[in-house]
């Protein structure tokens, strides 16, 4: 760990040096927002259907009314399931940076893709095992078991940003 402030001891004079304190302070008194999840650009869709990727995440997120789709979340679940390993991680991420000019910032982008990385764990792993199986009907059509990955256009749309508020 290194230290914020240095004093230094001086005949006659005592000398501080507080510049990584002052960056500290920037960092904290900037205002950030990370968003992750199917954003701006990300949410074309190719093909025919006519819905775009937040649509189709939309209907497996929270499942479709009529419940042929049903709630398979990929972004709130994966997120509170790994929560506390995205927390340790973003911990190390802020000892790291916090000091560093623009900091706020890189720290942000860092756990944003950290969280991309999360997400893309549960399309890997079928909602760390929480997700339901996909209905026999529905594996004949499509041609494999695999959740959620059918082109692989909804998981590749998931990004992160990080956005200045104020």
């Amino acid at each position: 760990m290194y230290a914020l402030l240095v004093v230094a001891l001086m005949p006659n004079a005592i000398k501080f040096d507080i510049g990584k304190l002052n960056k500290v302070i920037a960092n904290l008194t900037s205002a950030y927002v990370i968003k992750v999840g199917i954003l701006g650009n990300s949410s074309a869709r190719g093909g025919d259907s006519g819905l775009t990727n937040a649509q189709v995440g939309l209907s497996h997120e929270f499942g479709t009314l009529d419940g042929k789709t049903p709630q398979r979340s990929f972004l709130r679940q994966p997120l509170q399931l790994k929560g506390k390993e995205l927390l340790n991680e973003s911990l190390a991420v802020i000892k790291k940076d916090i000091a560093v000019d623009k900091g706020n910032e890189k720290i942000l982008k860092k756990i944003g893709f950290a969280a991309e990385n999360v997400i893309q764990g549960a399309f890997e792993t079928g909602g760390y095992g929480k997700w339901d199986a996909l209905s026999p009907e529905t594996i004949a059509n499509k041609g494999s078991s695999s959740i959620l990955i059918d082109q692989g256009e909804l998981r590749k749309s998931i990004t992160s940003t990080v956005v200045k508020v104020g």
